[in-house]
Parts: C-alpha cells; structure tokens; sequence
C-alpha cells in the first residue's frame, strides 16, 4: 500500500486545497509507512554479539543524520525544480532499497530453514524405525 501511496503523492498533493487535506495526507503517510518495526529484530540479530549495541545504534544515528539532510536540502530543490513530483527522486529509491532488503533477509532466512531441516539419510538407521 505505501508504493502505491508514494506513486499517488504528487497528485495529492497538487489537487489539495486546505489545512486538512494535507494533515490527512499526512496521516496517510504514518499508516502506511514502510517502517521495519517487526524486521528490526530480525535485522539486528544478524549483527555478531559483542558488536550488536555499537554498530547498530551507529547506524541508527547515521541513517537520521542522512535523511535530515536529504529532506532538508533535497526536497526543497526537487519540489523546487520538478514540482512535487520531484519527491519521486527520494521516495522510490528508499522503497526499492527497503523491499531489496526484505527480500534479502527473506532469502537467508529461507536457506537457514532449509538447512535445519535437512536430514542426511546416511544418519538414518532404518532397523531402529518403528
């Protein structure tokens, strides 16, 4: 639904008239997000041990301070230059880059699953069956 919502935004924002159109807009925005609240466990369990806190809270910060700067100055020359459909330029690579690491982890989850539960037939003893 947020690809979907990320297509539709330059037109939104182009046909809204008042205050409230855009606070719905904005509501919008907060329900269908892209957020990885129930894949950051997931994410942060990849990291080694002794390492987890640091890197991961690094990389936290580092991703705020980039997207502080990416809308403060981006969206200002985009929407500027492009009209609102410059928002585009920001939007969709976030998206593609958030569902290619879905996906990535989907994957490795995936191949981890498939190992637990393969059994070898050597390690079977067929006369100690039943």
């Amino acid at each position: 639904m947020a690809l979907v919502l990320m297509m539709l935004l330059p037109f939104l924002l182009t046909i809204s008239t008042s205050s409230v159109h855009i606070f719905l807009l904005q509501g919008l925005i907060l329900i269908l997000n892209l957020g990885g609240v129930s894949a950051d466990a997931i994410f942060i369990k990849r990291f080694p041990v002794y390492k987890r806190f640091t890197s991961t809270t690094f990389l936290y910060a580092l991703t705020r301070a980039l997207m502080y700067v990416v809308t403060s100055f981006g969206v200002v020359y985009l929407t500027e230059w492009f009209g609102y459909a410059g928002i585009l330029f920001i939007t969709i690579p976030c998206c593609v880059g958030f569902l290619a690491g879905v996906y990535y982890f989907e994957k490795i989850d995936k191949e981890k699953l498939d190992k637990t539960l393969f059994i070898p037939r050597n390690s079977m003893i067929h006369s100690q069956a039943g």
